[in-house]
């Protein structure tokens, strides 16, 4: 097990981000919009001859309000990982409307208190590149590249014409 912070959209553990490769809010997103989601991570597992890779974010009041009575609640449990919040709640424990997912061994985090998780599968860090690929410190941002699209050029500056010539004239 390993425990960590989630901020709505990345995980960290170990003091690393992480982006979920396959995910679905279902506070966020329609079934439409899960369902194909949750989909190809079942495809990868498949493929990798491995478990499902996607990751369904719930809680017990969207569960009930999008997932419960629909043809999904029952197939879910076997075609992703849950990402279950049940506050107060010692580590490890699931809820009720959990179960699916508790019986293919599919109970993946539990958020136990807003923005506290606790990755129950393994403590090796290795494992969550299974689910996971690699993500800048939230805050943080690549700086966009300056390119005429984005800096306007005015008068004296110099241009580079690399689609033509590759010569560098004067303005």
């Amino acid at each position: 097990m390993l425990l960590g912070t989630f901020n709505g959209t990345l995980y960290q553990f170990g003091g690393k981000w992480y982006k979920p490769k396959f995910f679905a809010h279902s506070g966020r997103m329609s079934l439409d919009e899960m369902k194909p989601i949750l989909e190809a991570g079942h495809a990868q597992g498949v493929r990798e001859n491995s478990y499902p890779r996607g990751i369904l974010l719930a809680s017990q009041t969207t569960w009930n309000s999008k997932i419960a009575g629909t043809p999904y609640a029952a197939t879910w449990g076997d075609l992703c990982q849950l990402h279950y919040c049940f506050y107060g709640q010692p580590i490890g424990n699931a809820p009720t409307w959990a179960a699916s997912f508790k019986g293919y061994n599919h109970l993946l985090i539990h958020e136990y208190e807003d923005g506290k998780v606790a990755y129950l599968r393994s403590s090796d860090p290795e494992e969550l590149y299974a689910f996971f690929t690699d993500a800048a410190t939230p805050g943080e941002s690549t700086p966009e590249p300056i390119t005429p699209q984005n800096k306007p050029i005015t008068a004296g500056d110099y241009v580079i014409d690399i689609h033509i010539t590759g010569t560098i004239t004067r303005k």
